[in-house]
């Protein structure tokens, strides 16, 4: 009976130090999350990362800072409370709420800044996708060029897509010559945005006379097909 009573209060104070080693993970965890945000606050975007990853990782934080002080508010087994020094537990406990609470303000700092940047990056990822699509209608036009129409498709099929691909193009160029939302100019990086819009402005001036190349030789084809076709 006594080796029974020794076995069970030992496993009872084995539980109730490891109650103390969660409390001290949780509070070196929150530690370490509550320094990164804070070094995170101090730092510029870098180029490589951008604001919407960031964001992401941000997300991850926030719901290990929930995820961490949930498990520490749920307590331990409360058959170990004889055992525990609450003393010691108390005090980490008091320290992790403290960090999480400064976690909790860190995050909403590093939202409001993100918000902005987050709308910043987006118009530069809008921006090159226009730049990937002139570029693709350029790269088609071209081929075109080099290519006699097909007899299933016919010079009418092909004048057709043409139309339709001037239309892409002027569509481009008019939502990018329209601008952001002018509340987003402090976040953009202009340098950047300027640059891919002289490239879009090449890629359109060049889609134009590509466009004029093949209307001008499209005109005679489709002359001579219409005077092939029986009366």
């Amino acid at each position: 009976m006594v080796v029974m009573e020794e076995l069970l209060e030992r496993e009872l104070q084995l539980g109730a130090n490891g109650w103390l080693i969660t409390l001290e993970k949780g509070w070196r965890w929150l530690q370490e999350i509550v320094r990164d945000m804070s070094l995170r606050l101090q730092a510029e975007l870098e180029v490589e990362e951008g604001a919407i990853p960031l964001a992401g990782w941000l997300k991850d934080k926030s719901e290990d800072m929930l995820e961490i002080i949930w498990e520490l508010e749920e307590g331990p087994d409360p058959r170990l409370d004889v055992c525990i020094n609450w003393r010691r537990a108390d005090g980490i406990m008091s320290v992790c709420k403290t960090l999480f609470n400064g976690g909790c303000d860190l995050c909403a700092l590093l939202e409001d800044r993100l918000e902005g940047d987050i709308d910043g990056e987006e118009a530069h990822v809008a921006t090159e996708n226009e730049r990937i699509w002139l570029q693709k209608i350029v790269r088609d036009m071209s081929l075109r060029l080099q290519m006699e129409p097909k007899v299933e498709g016919g010079a009418i099929s092909l004048a057709g897509w043409l139309k339709e691909k001037s239309e892409d193009m002027l569509g481009i160029i008019w939502e990018l010559e329209e601008g952001p939302d002018p509340r987003v100019d402090v976040c953009i990086d202009w340098r950047r945005a300027n640059g891919i819009m002289s490239v879009c402005k090449t890629l359109f001036n060049e889609g134009r006379d590509l466009y004029a190349l093949l209307e001008d030789r499209l005109e005679g084809v489709i002359d001579r097909e219409d005077a092939d076709m029986p009366i």
